[in-house]
């Protein structure tokens, strides 16, 4: 157990940050552009939050429907004693994790919906 109240969960993930360096970088080869390191961190600062719950709905979908798999390999249920986290995890469950599972996203448009929010100009 955590200290958080996860279980450990024997799945290896590589580290967020690494996926959205090497998706930006096969994005600016398709459109004929480079990115130079500093846009690729002022991208993932400007985003880094929703692209962490996108990851983390991903993970999610594979496992039962009260369980948020979290990136250090730890898991943590719905009905978690501390009632703050309890209510986080509730509406991550029910807000992301329980509609992309409903309408079967596949990998495909999975990688198209973390393109267009790391990519998101606007703010």
């Amino acid at each position: 157990m955590s200290p958080s109240g996860g279980q450990h969960y024997p799945i290896r993930h590589r580290p967020e940050i690494c996926c959205h360096f090497g998706s930006s970088s096969k994005v600016a080869k398709v459109t004929n552009q480079k990115l130079v390191s500093f846009s690729q961190v002022a991208l993932l600062r400007a985003h880094a939050g929703e692209n962490l719950l996108l990851g983390l709905t991903r993970r999610s979908m594979m496992a039962e429907n009260d369980l948020l798999l979290l990136g250090n390999n730890f898991v943590i249920h719905r009905n978690i004693p501390d009632l703050q986290i309890a209510k986080v995890v509730g509406r991550i469950l029910d807000e992301l994790v329980k509609p992309f599972k409903d309408v079967l996203i596949d990998d495909s448009e999975f990688a198209c919906l973390k393109a267009i929010v790391f990519f998101d100009p606007g703010e």
